[in-house]
């Protein structure tokens, strides 16, 4: 199975719904994706992502969700250390689960999200590596990062460059108008 991570992700939603309608759509797209394709980094990411948010969302699934999230996304980063989009994933979920954290754990998620940047300006467009989707949201989650260390020029910057990709951005606009306002 070749293609977007995203639209493997999608179809694989749209096929599991209908054969195994007591697990969430997104769990079960994931396991038929890795099914496919076990060594797929950026599948690992996405699963592992979810399955953060599980644990999240639903109290009783805490435990095995967060050690499988954590777990998920290890293997993805030992397989592509350097993949952006894997850097990004790692990082987001780094971020949101910092929110009650220490500032260390902030400053790393932080430096996640600095190397996905920084992986994504290095992919070039070739054969098989082309970034399609996430670069937009690196750069506001670095700006978010500029934002709570009070650096609200550097966080314009980031946000004027996700609107550059990707104008139609929401939480990019609205960041730009949070910095502008106040």
């Amino acid at each position: 199975m070749r293609g977007s991570p995203i639209i493997v992700w999608r179809l694989a939603a749209q096929r599991t719904t209908r054969r195994v309608p007591q697990a969430p759509p997104s769990i079960a797209a994931q396991d038929l994706a890795l099914q496919a394709r076990a060594d797929w980094a950026e599948s690992l990411a996405l699963a592992g992502a979810c399955q953060g948010l599980l644990a999240e969302l639903k109290a009783l699934r805490a435990p095995l969700a967060g050690a499988r999230s954590h777990a998920l996304l290890a293997r993805a980063l030992e397989l592509e250390p350097h993949n952006p989009r894997v850097l990004l994933l790692a990082g987001s979920l780094d971020l949101e689960h910092a929110v009650t954290a220490a500032a260390a754990s902030k400053a790393h998620a932080c430096g996640e999200f600095a190397a996905a940047i920084a992986a994504f300006e290095a992919a070039r467009p070739g054969e098989e590596h082309v970034p399609e989707w996430g670069v937009a949201e690196a750069y506001t989650y670095r700006a978010r990062c500029d934002l709570e260390r009070g650096d609200a020029a550097a966080a314009r910057d980031a946000l004027e460059r996700a609107l550059l990709i990707a104008p139609d951005f929401q939480l990019a606009r609205r960041l730009v108008a949070r910095i502008t306002e106040g």
